[in-house]
C-alpha cells in the first residue's frame, strides 16, 4: 500500500460523526415508521413496492 495516501488520511471530524449518526437514525426510524404504518401490508408485497418505485426512478 502507499504510505503517501496512509499519511494522508485522517479521523472523522465531529461534524461528520454527528452526521452519520443523524443518518443512521432516520434510516431505522424510516424502517419502523413504514412497518407500523403498513401493517396490514404483507412485507412481500412491501418490497415489491419498493423495487418497483425503484425502477422507475432508475
Amino acid at each position: 500500500m502507499n504510505t503517501t495516501a496512509l499519511s494522508l488520511r485522517r479521523a472523522p471530524d465531529a461534524t461528520a460523526v454527528i452526521v452519520m449518526v443523524l443518518l443512521c437514525g432516520a434510516w431505522g426510524f424510516q424502517q419502523v415508521a413504514i412497518k407500523e404504518a403498513n401493517a396490514s401490508i404483507p412485507p412481500i408485497l412491501q418490497a415489491g413496492i419498493r423495487s418497483l418505485i425503484a425502477a422507475l426512478l432508475v
